[in-house]
C-alpha cells in the first residue's frame, strides 16, 4: 500500500470514529463522583458569623435529639416541633444556641444540562431570632413585644454556585425569603475559590459584605417609608465549611462523601419508614422544620402581619429545584428570586426565561375554584405567561400607571390552594380557599414582583416571585 493510500485510509478511519461518537460527548462536561466531590469542596463557602452571634448552626442529627416528628392538626403531613414545651413565643431553649462543632454544610450537585451543573450549599440552624425595625425598637414594650417578632424554630440558609464546563460563572446568596445573584468575578473569595459570606446576627440571612443591610422597607400611605428591617453582619468568627462538608448527588439520590442519602430529604411527608417510630425525625420526610406560630395578638403583631413566633420553615427535599432561579434570560442581569412555596408536583416554569426588563406587568391573572388552577401575568408588550390548568373561573386585575405587584399571599395543601396578589396601591385579586399553611411575601426595598417561577400541571403546584428593580 503506497503512502497516499495509507494516508487516505487513516483519514477514513478517523471519520468513521468521529461520526461513531455521539455529539453530546464533545459538548458534555461529565464528572465522576470523585470529581463532583472535589468541585463541591473546592467552592464551599467561608461563613463569617457576627461578633454578637448567639445562635449558631449545628448538624441536623445533633438538633434531632431535641425535636420530634408529629402531624399538625388538620393536616396529614409530618413536621417538627421541640420536645420541650415552648410556651413563651420569645423563649429560648438551651439547644437554640446550636453546636458549631457538629455543624455541617449540606451540599447537593444537580446536573442542569450536559455542560451546566449547580451546587447548593445548605446550612441548618436550630433557631432564628427575630427582630423589630429600628424606629419601633424603643416602643416595643408599649406594643407588648419583649424581644423580636418573627422568631422561629429551625432555619435553613445557603448559597448556590453555577458551573459551566466545570468553571463557576455565578453565585446566588440567600437571605430570608429572598436571594441575590452575582457574577462570579464580583463576589469576594478566599483562596481564590471559596465564596466569602456573612451570616446576619440572629436571623442568619447571608450577605457578601459586612455591615448593615436593609432588606425590607415599612411604608404607610401618604407618609411613605417610616422604617425598615435590617440585617447586621460583621467579622466575628469564621467557619470554613469545606472542612465540614457532606456531599450528595441530587440526580442519583446518593451520597458522595461517605454518607447515605438522608431520610429527611424525602419528599413524602405523609409516611413513615417501615419499622420506624413516626416521632423520630429520621423516620421520613418533613414538611415544616419547627414549631407552629404563637404570639400573634399584640398591636405590633397585627400591624406587621408577623407573629412573635412564626411557623417553622420548609426545608430542602429530593424535589428541591434551586436551578430555576438562575433563569436563562441574559437580557435581565439584575433580578432577585423569592423562595418558592407549595407542593412537589408538576413541571417547572420560570417567567424570567421570557420576560424583558423593559416591560411592566399590565394584568394579573388567576384561575381558581377550591384551589388555584392557574396564575399568569400579561406585560405591556402583550406577552402573556400562564402556568397551570384551565379549571376554575378566571379573575384578572388590570394595573394602572405607576402600579406594580408588591406583595403576595399563598396558602398550600398538596398544591397551592389560595392566592392573593397585592399592588403598591393596595388593590388586590384573590381566589381559592385558605389553609392553615400560608406565606406572605413582600418585595424588598427597591424591587417589584414582575413574574413567577415554580411548578405546575393541571393546577399551580408551587410558586415563587421573580423580582426586578423598581426604576
Amino acid at each position: 500500500m503506497d503512502k497516499y493510500v495509507k494516508v487516505c485510509s487513516l483519514f477514513l478511519c478517523c471519520l468513521i470514529v468521529l461520526y461513531s461518537v455521539p455529539s453530546h460527548a464533545f459538548a458534555s462536561a461529565s464528572f465522576s463522583n470523585a470529581e463532583k466531590l472535589q468541585l463541591m469542596t473546592q467552592y464551599a463557602p467561608q461563613v463569617w458569623f457576627d461578633k454578637d452571634e448567639q445562635y449558631y448552626p449545628s448538624s441536623v442529627e445533633w438538633s434531632f435529639s431535641f425535636l420530634e416528628r408529629y402531624k399538625k392538626s388538620g393536616t396529614d403531613e409530618y413536621s417538627l416541633r421541640t420536645k420541650e414545651s415552648l410556651d413563651n413565643p420569645n423563649g429560648v431553649l438551651s439547644f437554640f444556641h446550636g453546636n458549631l462543632n457538629s455543624a455541617r454544610v449540606y451540599s447537593f450537585w444537580k446536573q442542569v444540562n450536559p455542560t451546566t451543573a449547580d451546587i447548593k450549599y445548605y446550612i441548618w440552624y436550630p433557631y432564628n431570632r427575630g427582630k423589630i425595625s429600628k424606629n419601633l425598637e424603643s416602643f416595643a414594650s408599649f406594643f407588648g413585644i419583649h424581644g423580636g417578632i418573627g422568631n422561629h424554630v429551625g432555619d435553613w440558609e445557603g448559597i448556590s454556585i453555577r458551573l459551566e464546563n466545570g468553571q463557576p460563572t455565578r453565585t446566588e446568596i440567600n437571605y430570608h425569603s429572598w436571594s441575590k445573584m452575582y457574577d462570579w468575578k464580583d463576589i469576594p473569595k478566599v483562596d481564590a475559590s471559596h465564596v466569602v459570606t456573612y451570616s446576619a446576627q440572629g436571623s442568619h440571612g447571608m450577605w457578601k459584605d459586612p455591615g448593615e443591610h436593609e432588606y425590607y422597607q415599612i411604608k404607610v400611605p401618604v407618609l411613605g417609608k417610616i422604617d425598615g428591617l435590617v440585617d447586621k453582619t460583621s467579622k466575628g468568627k469564621a467557619w470554613n465549611t469545606w472542612n465540614a462538608l457532606e456531599a450528595y448527588d441530587m440526580d442519583q439520590k446518593q451520597g458522595l462523601s461517605g454518607k447515605k442519602w438522608p431520610t429527611w430529604m424525602s419528599a413524602d411527608t405523609k409516611s413513615t419508614l417501615p419499622g420506624k417510630n413516626p416521632a423520630d425525625p429520621m423516620s421520613g420526610g418533613i414538611a415544616s422544620w419547627g414549631n407552629e406560630k404563637k404570639g400573634c395578638d399584640s398591636l405590633l403583631n397585627k400591624v406587621s402581619g408577623e407573629c412573635t413566633l412564626s411557623n417553622g420553615p420548609s426545608g430542602p427535599d429530593e424535589n428541591s429545584n434551586w436551578s430555576s432561579s438562575y433563569g436563562v434570560n441574559s437580557k435581565i442581569s439584575d433580578f432577585m428570586m423569592g423562595e418558592s412555596f407549595g407542593g412537589n408536583g408538576g413541571g417547572s416554569f420560570n417567567d424570567l426565561s421570557k420576560m424583558s426588563s423593559q416591560n411592566d406587568v399590565k394584568k394579573i391573572i388567576l384561575r381558581t375554584g377550591s384551589r388555584v388552577d392557574q396564575i399568569g401575568v400579561q406585560y405591556t408588550d402583550g406577552l402573556t405567561l400562564r402556568h397551570g390548568g384551565s379549571g376554575g373561573g378566571e379573575k384578572a386585575l388590570e394595573l394602572g400607571s405607576n402600579e406594580w405587584i408588591s406583595q403576595t399571599t399563598f396558602c398550600k395543601g398538596n398544591t397551592i390552594h389560595y392566592a392573593k396578589i397585592v399592588t403598591n396601591q393596595g388593590r388586590t385579586v384573590s381566589g381559592g380557599n385558605s389553609t392553615n399553611e400560608c406565606r406572605v411575601f413582600k418585595a424588598p426595598s427597591g424591587f417589584k414582583i414582575a413574574g413567577f417561577w415554580g411548578s405546575s400541571g393541571s393546577e399551580l403546584d408551587r410558586v415563587g416571585a421573580v423580582m426586578v428593580p423598581n426604576k
